[in-house]
This record gives structure tokens, sequence and C-alpha cells, in this order.
């Protein structure tokens, strides 16, 4: 039995420990926001979660992860709360949500051509930063579908994106 299971005393110095953290402003404890990060878009999880935190840098996520690890209690992580896996779903009493909602640093490297977002930047904000520079992806959103042609002859891949409309979403496909 983890120490947050053992009563609520250890709930309270939890909860202490994370506003340290990240500040009071940006630590969930009342009941709406819990039962809200304890739900996907299918189902509401079994178990609560007994805290929200949001970081905003890596820092601060070091932060959590080393006063949960140490007390004990679970890591659930959740991004859009988009989830149809049941991913960031508390599986136990003493789970802890991270929400990356304010993880939103954006590195665009020009010269290499690729982008280092995190956790929390949607898909608006990085097509925002991108076109500032005259740039894009070959791809919007978390449900396009990305799909390879490789020549069963050769074996090499085509190059030229080609989009099409499948079940409402956009696939992309690499074509020669």
């Amino acid at each position: 039995m983890s120490e947050i299971q053992a009563g609520t005393d250890h709930v309270v110095k939890l909860r202490e420990q994370l506003a340290a953290v990240v500040g009071d402003d940006h630590l969930l404890v009342d009941e709406s926001s819990l039962q809200f990060y304890s739900t996907d878009v299918y189902r509401q999880a079994e178990e609560i979660v007994c805290a929200v935190v949001r970081p905003a840098s890596v820092d601060e996520l070091q932060g959590v992860a080393r006063i949960c690890a140490a007390a004990g209690a679970a890591i659930v992580a959740r991004g859009g709360g988009a989830s149809y896996t049941d991913g960031y779903l508390a599986t136990r009493k003493d789970s802890v949500c991270i929400d990356t909602s304010r993880l939103t640093r954006i590195d665009i490297n020009e010269t290499d051509m690729y982008v280092t977002a995190e956790a929390g930047v949607t898909w608006a904000e990085l097509n925002d930063a991108l076109s500032k520079k005259g740039l894009r992806t070959p791809f919007w959103g978390p449900f396009w579908l990305l799909l390879v042609h490789v020549n069963p002859l050769t074996g090499i891949e085509t190059k030229r994106l080609k989009g099409c409309k499948l079940a409402g979403r956009l696939a992309v496909f690499l074509d020669g």
C-alpha cells in the first residue's frame, strides 16, 4: 500500500508539496476538476485522481514527478483529453494527473527542418508558429493518418504528398 492510500493526511501533504512547485493556481483539487480530469471521451475512470497539476516548465514537471515518486503516487499524464484508449485514466486512488496544457514551448530548427514541441502545444499553435516563418507541417492534426507508400519492387519510398478525405479525417499519402 502506498503512503497516500494510508490516509488523507498524506493526500494533504502531497497537495501542499505539489502546490509549492506549481503554485496554488495550478493545483486543482476541487471535486469538479478531479471528476473532469478523470474522464475521457468515452468513460469515467474507476478511480478519481487526488490532484491535478499544471506545470509550466520541464523543471516544474520534474519537481512534480519527484514528489509523486517519493510519496508513491501514480502519475497520469493528460494532453487534450481526447484519448480513445483510456491511456490517461487513473487506475489507483493515489493518482496525480499532470495536465500538460501549460507546457507550450516550441523550438523550430529551420536549417534541419524539424520542430520540438512540448506536450501542451496545440496544432493551431504549432501551425501559427510555423506559418510566421513561412513553414508548415506535411499534415495537420492528431487524427491524420500518415501512410507511406513503398514500391514493393524497388523498396523505394515515394516523396510527393497527396491528401484525400477518409472517414471524416484527412489522410496523407506519400505518392510518387
